[in-house]
């Protein structure tokens, strides 16, 4: 079939004229659209210009028309870390267990923590997995070498108390209480992760009266759950709150690696001062228990006690 090849011409007279009112209302709209452009220039350039600046935000506590700022806790001051380790850092000990033989045997195995001093008497407290067995202990802290006894310990508590003959010029650290945290509280760890003695390591509290069992089975209540870096080594140091008071003492991790991934365990110091008068005392701590062991039943079973 041939096409027809369609000129302006051939158009019917009725097109014809839309088309020319097409053609006069683009032409028109095109001359309005040039004309608004021109009159907005003209009325930009006859008004003063604006210029808009940066301005940087105000650090420290720069006062304001609406008040003074507030600096943000544990930014704002970033040597609240160092001063608390300062402060107590002399006296956090490391405390060398040796367990299997004699120490120079070649059957002896040596477990490595972290103890601190509570009191002026050489009293240090640790964790009773710390110690393991021994009777006496080596430990070394404030550039000294000292045999530590062990005057008692607690295994399903998991505290030990060991006694040194220390300088009378080092100052116990406080203790706190569980109570004056909360989730999100600064908290700082010291103690000896990987034989680094002294190391410092800073976080905050992640959850309060966790549960988490022991490699023996044993479950413990009532932990402090931190992000603070923990490690093979820190068992037995101190947990400091933002005061440089004694809050926990560092005793487990989840990880599924030999080393921490920001979730450890510490035991609440305010279990220990429960404990504090039994165990200096050198007494064996009292704990309830229920002579009732549970058991599955299976179908004979249920068949047999009906």
């Amino acid at each position: 079939m041939r096409r027809r090849r369609w000129d302006y011409e051939d158009w019917p007279s009725e097109n014809r004229r839309v088309g020319v009112w097409l053609a006069s209302g683009t032409a028109l709209l095109a001359i309005c659209y040039i004309l608004g452009i021109w009159t907005g220039a003209a009325l930009t350039r006859g008004h003063s210009q604006t210029t808009v600046e940066y301005v940087p935000p105000q650090t420290g506590n720069t006062a304001s028309t609406s008040g003074s700022l507030t600096p943000i806790p544990g930014v704002e001051d970033t040597t609240i870390v160092t001063q608390i380790y300062n402060r107590v850092k002399n006296s956090i000990f490391t405390i060398t267990a040796v367990s299997g033989g004699k120490p120079t045997s070649s059957d002896a195995e040596e477990d490595i923590g972290t103890g601190f001093l509570i009191d002026h008497n050489g009293d240090l407290l640790t964790n009773a997995h710390v110690v393991g067995s021994a009777t006496t202990v080596q430990v070394s802290g404030d550039n000294r070498q000292f045999v530590g006894r062990v005057i008692d310990a607690d295994q399903l508590d998991d505290l030990a108390i060991v006694r040194i003959p220390a300088p009378k010029s080092l100052e116990p650290l406080p203790l706190g209480s569980v109570k004056s945290l909360q989730p999100g509280s600064l908290v700082i760890a010291i103690g000896n992760p990987f034989e680094l003695t002294s190391s410092v390591s800073s976080g905050i509290v992640s959850g309060l009266n966790r549960s988490m069992s022991e490699s023996n089975g044993h479950v413990m209540n009532g932990m402090i759950q931190t992000d603070a870096p923990l490690n093979p080594g820190n068992s037995g140091g101190p947990l400091l709150n933002a005061a440089g008071q004694v809050v926990g003492i560092n005793t487990l991790i989840e990880s599924p690696i030999e080393g921490s991934i920001g979730i450890g365990f510490a035991i609440p110091i305010d279990r220990f001062i429960q404990l504090e008068p039994e165990m200096l005392a050198g007494k064996p701590v009292a704990h309830a228990w229920l002579g009732i062991e549970g058991m599955d039943i299976d179908n004979l079973m249920r068949q047999a006690l009906h």
